[in-house]
């Protein structure tokens, strides 16, 4: 592509943006240099951040001893599988399954032993997983203790 236009030429400018683990809207600044001014224009780009994968559910409230099934579902349609999940406490057991569909999975998770209390801010740990999709950065879903009644 053309770096550099001359007088009365035209072109187009071409954006992107890493996302990361971003939803929803989002917005980004972009300098733009011109020989005839001393300062930058400055162009305004927004975008709608969609999820490509979700959860459900996202957060588990787990007693000792409880299991839940987590679905984790590909947003677009795109078959997956998971390559790893990260747990910062070792009080929980984890155990993938398949599903009828290639683009869900099912995560069984187990609360073997009282879990501790998340450090402050927050109020659960966040598990992290990694899928053999290209580019996507690993997603979390999040446990916590479940409050005796």
């Amino acid at each position: 592509s053309k770096r550099e236009l001359g007088p009365g030429e035209e072109g187009v400018l071409t954006v992107g943006f890493d996302a990361g683990s971003r939803e929803g809207p989002s917005q980004e600044t972009v300098k733009v240099y011109f020989d005839d001014l001393t300062e930058p224009a400055f162009l305004e780009v927004t975008a709608e951040v969609r999820p490509l994968f979700s959860f459900t559910p996202e957060l588990l409230l787990l007693k000792p001893g409880e299991s839940v099934r987590v679905r984790m579902q590909s947003l677009k349609g795109t078959p997956f599988q998971i390559t790893n999940i990260q747990s910062p406490v070792r009080e929980v057991a984890f155990s993938v399954r398949d599903h009828d569909s290639p683009e869900t999975v099912e995560i069984e998770v187990t609360l073997l032993a009282p879990l501790p209390s998340p450090p402050p801010p927050s109020e659960a740990w966040s598990i992290r997983v990694q899928t053999d999709a290209d580019q996507i950065p690993p997603l979390s879903f999040y446990i916590a203790p479940a409050k005796e009644r």
